[in-house]
């Protein structure tokens, strides 16, 4: 008992490093993943930066989502596959990424007069955690 005892520290410590260690590859997995393969899904997000061409949606939200590996991922790895927000909001621990979509537009820009929808991405201590989509 008293030879766990001693090693204990040292075992902790090894999980933490190698925790650690498995966050920076997943961040640097995503981004080697996305320069190497057809990102039709990820390119159509970006393009429609206003939610104007009707290519984002809760669906391929979802699906980006799921398809790399983005839950937990940091924020960096997250903007590398959705790219831009429309905006950002940092409050205390959080930050949250707001991009449109489904918008109502003219020459591709939106008419603020009308309703807009919005996905918000939710990092905490910059680990993404949570989604919401919302129209108003």
């Amino acid at each position: 008992m008293d030879r766990l005892d001693r090693k204990f520290p040292q075992l902790i410590f090894l999980i933490i490093c190698l925790y650690s260690c498995m966050n920076k590859n997943n961040s640097k997995l995503v981004k080697e993943t996305i320069k190497k393969e057809n990102f039709s899904y990820s390119n159509n997000w970006k393009e429609d930066y206003n939610g104007c061409k009707g290519l984002r949606n809760i669906k391929l939200s979802d699906s980006l989502i799921l398809e790399y590996g983005l839950k937990n991922s940091d924020i960096d790895s997250f903007i590398v596959v959705f790219g831009k927000p429309n905006f950002r909001v940092e409050n205390d621990d959080n930050i949250d990424l707001y991009y449109y979509y489904d918008s109502y537009c003219k020459d591709f820009k939106i008419i603020d007069s009308l309703d807009k929808c919005y996905a918000e991405y939710r990092f905490k201590l910059s680990k993404y955690v949570s989604k919401k989509y919302s129209c108003n």
